[in-house]
């Protein structure tokens, strides 16, 4: 119980880490888990498939309407010469709607800023990932030396013990001093007991950044960084700018932006083109029938759902300097807790 090497995983029988991730001995490097957690977390795959997702939504954007066909009978079923379908004419129309004003196109527009804020979400996932399992396999790390470091003072402490036992039946100390290292071998069992358990949690802590539910390897094998000067606030502001987070407001706005240029295209109606052939059965000749439709925009154009879209992109613009803010207060916040850290 005592060796930090006891600490056992699970059966090796049932592996849910990769095998070309863990050496023989089930030993894992830092590159190896940011890898196996890139390649297997459930949130990262969740924000590849949102990306899909968005691009099939940019084709089905840019698709044209269907047509329509309809069936018309006139002139049957009444009295006299009309009765039956002697006198029927029948015509079949096959109408095409046509997008004016640039729907279709600002609507592949909206689609393909949506996929573009897609994009953006799994970047930042990436980092994010890539960041909580560097910092669980140091965690990992921290918590190997922290056994290592109790079961090297418990081993002290019995030593200990053991000589100050010893000096008492040879009654050159006082019992009291024997059970004062007692007490010392007791406390140092309780901390190697905490430790140990401190390395299991951050075994399996790490072990979920690639979605495993328990931990799947032996030991996590590196070396902890030493502490470096913090980056300047000028360089930290500069790297902000070109993070993920920052590039989607920036992608916000215009996604907004076109929303309001596809609101603005409904202004001009839609144009719907019909072309059919009409059968006389009275005279068994036939002809052509050809139309055009286009509603007048007298009452509604649009204009509520316009006049929301501007609203809409005035709140994002607000929320996008509210975000910036925050973002920018919480870096110095975290740039001051690594000059004090």
């Amino acid at each position: 119980a005592a060796s930090p090497g006891l600490v056992k995983a699970s059966e090796p029988g049932d592996p849910k880490f990769p095998e070309a991730f863990a050496d023989k001995e089930g030993h894992i490097t830092l590159e190896q888990a940011v890898s196996s957690a890139l390649e297997n977390n459930p949130s990262l795959a969740a924000r590849t498939s949102a990306v899909s997702a968005a691009d099939a939504r940019i084709t089905q954007a840019g698709l044209l309407p269907n047509p329509e066909i309809g069936i018309e009978s006139e002139n049957f079923g009444g009295s006299g010469e009309l009765d039956g379908f002697n006198a029927a004419e029948s015509t079949v129309v096959v109408s095409q709607p046509i997008l004016l004003g640039g729907k279709r196109r600002h609507r592949q527009a909206v689609a393909e800023s949506e996929h573009a804020l897609a994009g953006r979400d799994l970047e930042a996932m990436r980092l994010d990932v890539s960041a909580s399992t560097t910092s669980a396999f140091f965690r990992v790390l921290a918590a190997q030396q922290r056994v290592q470091l109790a079961v090297e003072l418990q081993g002290l402490a019995e030593q200990f013990a053991r000589t100050v036992q010893a000096r008492v039946d040879a009654g050159k100390v006082s019992p009291v001093e024997a059970k004062r290292a007692s007490i010392e071998v007791a406390q140092a069992r309780v901390r190697l007991a905490r430790a140990t358990r401190g390395l299991q949690a951050a075994r399996a802590l790490l072990a979920s950044r690639w979605g495993s539910s328990e931990p799947d390897f032996d030991r996590a094998r590196g070396v902890l960084p030493k502490p470096a000067a913090p980056p300047t606030p000028t360089r930290t502001r500069q790297d902000l700018s070109e993070t993920p987070e920052m590039m989607r407001l920036e992608d916000l706005v215009e996604r907004q932006r076109r929303i309001v240029d596809l609101e603005n295209s409904f202004k001009l109606p839609d144009l719907t083109v019909s072309l059919g052939p009409r059968r006389f059965e009275e005279t068994g000749q036939s002809a052509w029938v050809i139309g055009i439709s286009l509603p007048i925009p007298i009452f509604d154009r649009n204009q509520g759902s316009r006049l929301a879209a501007e609203f809409e992109l005035e709140r994002t613009r607000n929320d996008i300097q509210a975000v910036r803010i925050a973002l920018e207060t919480n870096l110095e916040t975290t740039l001051e807790r690594l000059r004090v850290a």
